[in-house]
């Protein structure tokens, strides 16, 4: 149940820049696509929309953080949607590639967009579930700090708070983490989202946080305010479920 974690990885609505570097935002555009299609609409559809997407990849000559902000999400969102195991070993192979190489750009760098950072931030907090020892802890501390690098940035984007959101509500306490930041990074996602699959990603985190936390009055608004944005989408009454037994969708 915890496929809605790499959401906020992939949605990137971009609204002030304070850096020199310009994102393309019909990147963005095509993320928030896939989005719609994967959480509101219609499953089946995910495929195709994820192998135009990798056309165009492959098409274009993207410049180096369109192309790996790009990328991560694509393969989050690839390991997010399949349950075979063989497929999942080699998209997380691919995703290590992936953050090797981010990373060296990363280090070798010193312009980064806010979109830039908190796709490779996610990254890093995703890849966390699949090393061990001092790389997690080494991996998570880095991803914390590249998401405040982003917020930095742009103290109004939605997907470093939902990012870093994320990062409070799974990391252990010892490392920081915590239900109670957590909210806090997430209602400041919900009150900057631009988008409306923006705002109800966000809506669905903070729920379930207020429900990890008891507020369960809360977790029943959000819901619901999530649901109103699209009225045909099921996934709030599977939260709703879930949440009735006193469990959460991320657990």
């Amino acid at each position: 149940m915890k496929k809605i974690f790499i959401i906020a990885s992939i949605y990137m609505g971009l609204l002030f820049n304070a850096s020199a570097y310009v994102f393309d935002q019909n990147i963005q555009k095509e993320i928030l696509n896939i989005e719609k299609i994967m959480y509101v609409q219609n499953d089946d559809l995910f495929e195709n929309a994820i192998s135009e997407v990798e056309s165009k990849i492959s098409a274009a000559d993207l410049p180096d953080q369109e192309f790996y902000a790009l990328k991560v999400n694509l393969l989050l969102a690839k390991l997010n949607m399949t349950s075979d195991k063989q497929e999942q070993k080699k998209i997380v192979l691919e995703m290590k590639l992936l953050h090797e190489q981010a990373d060296d750009y990363y280090r070798n760098n010193s312009d980064f967009s806010e979109c830039f950072l908190t796709s490779l931030a996610d990254l890093k907090s995703r890849l966390v579930n699949y090393v061990s020892g001092g790389s997690m802890y080494k991996i998570s501390m880095e991803a914390s700090k590249i998401y405040q690098q982003a917020i930095k940035i742009n103290n109004k984007y939605a997907s470093a708070y939902s990012g870093y959101g994320n990062w409070f509500y799974f990391a252990p306490a010892v490392a920081g983490g915590g239900y109670k930041e957590a909210l806090k990074q997430f209602n400041k996602a919900v009150t900057n989202s631009s988008d409306p699959i923006e705002r109800y990603i966000n809506l669905i985190y903070r729920s379930q946080t207020h429900q990890k936390l008891g507020n369960k009055k809360q977790c029943s608004q959000d819901l619901t305010s999530a649901h109103q944005i699209f009225p045909e989408e099921k996934m709030t009454d599977q939260i709703r479920i879930l949440n009735e037994k006193g469990k959460c969708f991320f657990d």
